[in-house]
C-alpha cells in the first residue's frame, strides 16, 4: 500500500513537471520564459533572514518561476525534515514561486526561529492561495503538501500560536505582579526595621540623659533642711519674767 501510494505521488509530481515545463516552454515564445533562479549571495541569505523576522517576504513569481520550484522541490523537502530553516528559507525566497507550500515553509521557519508574529503572517498568506481560485498555487492539486491538509492545517498553527503567545503574555504579567509584591513587601521590612531600629536608640539613650542630669539645688530660708537626718535643735533658757509653766504659782502680792 505504501510503495503504491508513493508511485502514484511520483505519477503525480512527473505530469505537473511536464504540464509546467510545457507552460513554460509555451511561454518562452511569448512572455519570454521561465524565470532562471538568481543565486543567493551572503548579503542577500542575511537579509532574507530579516526580512523574515519582520514577516516581510512575500512570493511574487506566478507560472514562470513554477519550474524552479519544481526543480528544487526535493532540496526543500530534505531542509526542511532536516529542520535547516535558514538555508529553507533562502531556497524559498530566492525560487519566489508564489504558492501556499512556499508560505507554509516560511511560516514554519519563522515559528521555529522564534518569530511567532511573521509566522502568522505566512501561515495566513498561505491559507488565502489553498483557498483560493488559482489551482497551480495548491500543493493539494499536485499532492505535494507533505501529508498535511493545508486548509486545516494553517488556521490551526494560527490559533496554536495565539494561544501560546496570550500564555506567554499572561505569564510575564503574573511573573511582574509577582516582583512588585515583593519590592513592596522587602519596602515595608525595610521600613519596619528602621523604624524598630530607631525605637531601640531611644530607648538606650533615655536612662543616659537621666544619669547625666545634675542634682536640684537645696530649698533655703528659715527651717530649711540641710539634709535628710538634720539634728533637732535644742531648748532655749526662758527668758526673765517669762512663767516656766502654765501650773507655776502666782508671786505674791505686796
Amino acid at each position: 500500500m505504501h510503495a503504491s501510494r508513493s508511485y502514484t505521488a511520483r505519477a503525480d509530481h512527473a505530469r505537473h513537471g511536464i504540464a509546467l515545463l510545457a507552460l513554460c516552454l509555451v511561454l518562452l515564445t511569448g512572455l519570454g520564459g521561465c524565470a532562471p533562479m538568481q543565486p543567493v549571495t551572503r548579503e542577500g541569505r542575511e537579509s532574507n533572514l530579516l526580512l523574515l523576522q519582520d514577516g516581510t517576504i512575500r512570493l511574487t513569481g506566478d507560472i514562470e518561476q513554477s519550474w524552479n520550484w519544481i526543480t528544487h522541490r526535493d532540496d526543500m523537502i530534505k531542509l526542511y525534515y532536516a529542520q535547516d530553516w535558514p538555508n529553507l528559507v533562502n531556497l524559498v525566497a530566492s525560487i519566489n514561486y508564489e504558492n501556499d507550500l512556499g508560505y507554509m515553509y516560511l511560516g514554519e521557519s519563522a515559528e521555529k526561529l522564534g518569530h511567532p508574529e511573521a509566522a502568522i503572517r505566512y501561515y495566513q498568506l498561505g491559507y488565502g492561495i489553498a483557498m483560493g481560485s488559482k489551482r497551480y498555487k495548491q500543493c493539494e492539486l499536485h499532492n505535494e503538501c507533505l501529508g498535511l491538509d493545508l486548509r486545516r492545517e494553517l488556521p490551526r498553527r494560527v490559533a496554536s500560536i495565539r494561544s501560546q503567545m496570550q500564555a506567554k503574555l499572561e505569564a510575564e504579567q503574573a511573573r511582574k505582579r509577582e516582583e512588585e509584591r515583593r519590592a513592596e513587601e522587602e519596602r515595608r521590612n525595610r521600613e519596619a526595621a528602621e523604624k524598630a531600629a530607631l525605637e531601640k536608640k531611644k530607648k538606650k539613650k533615655a536612662p543616659e540623659t537621666a544619669k547625666a542630669a545634675p542634682a536640684a539645688p537645696a530649698p533655703s530660708g528659715e527651717g530649711a533642711f540641710t539634709g535628710g537626718n538634720t539634728a533637732a535643735a535644742p531648748p532655749q533658757a526662758p527668758q526673765s519674767g517669762t512663767p516656766m509653766s502654765d501650773n507655776a504659782p502666782p508671786p505674791p502680792v505686796s
